[in-house]
């Protein structure tokens, strides 16, 4: 399966009725739910309106009415790496490590 994101939180920081503060919460999912190689995991962003990378101009909740502004604020190329690298770590375990005790260092 392909690596699916969902926006699963946004929690807006007013000063008066501006938002100047947003905490975005994005799952990011892959595999198939149930069976062995499905994993999912949720990462957090704060974003402050003055956010050299990610800033934006401070307005009412109402005026973020979409998915595509809300996570527009992250740095989604980042998370999808990141999940992507802890999904093979999750997924792909090799299994029972044993040591093997008969191996003897070259000389």
């Amino acid at each position: 399966m392909a690596i699916t994101a969902e926006l699963t939180t946004a929690l807006p920081y007013l000063s008066g009725s501006l938002v100047n503060n947003w905490v975005i919460g994005i799952t990011f999912k892959d595999g198939t739910p149930g069976a062995a190689d499905y994993y999912e995991s949720e990462y957090f962003s704060e974003i402050a309106y003055d956010d050299a990378n990610y800033g934006y101009t401070p307005a009412a909740t109402s005026a973020w009415s979409t998915i595509p502004a809300l996570t527009a604020l992250v740095n989604m190329d980042h998370y999808y790496d990141l999940f992507a690298e802890q999904y093979v770590s999750v997924t792909d375990a090799p299994g029972e490590l044993v040591s093997d005790g008969t191996y003897t260092v070259p000389t």
